[in-house]
């Protein structure tokens, strides 16, 4: 399905970058992820975030093109 949204993207003009949140935690999706063109923008931390999923840093990453 994200290659799909990927290639969505991609033939869009108007869009320039998909992006998500990943989990500090979840080390697997985030390599995953990083293999598929993403790379991470920033580090947040939240404590709505960790109150509302019980984790606090979040990884937002981008993909651009």
């Amino acid at each position: 399905m994200l290659e799909w949204v990927l290639r969505e993207a991609a033939s869009r003009a108007e869009m320039r970058y998909a992006s998500m949140h990943v989990s500090g935690s979840n080390v697997g999706a985030k390599r995953l992820y990083e293999r598929m063109g993403f790379r991470t923008k920033n580090v947040q931390r939240s404590r709505f975030m960790a109150w509302l999923f019980g984790e606090k840093e979040w990884n937002y990453m981008i993909h651009e093109g």
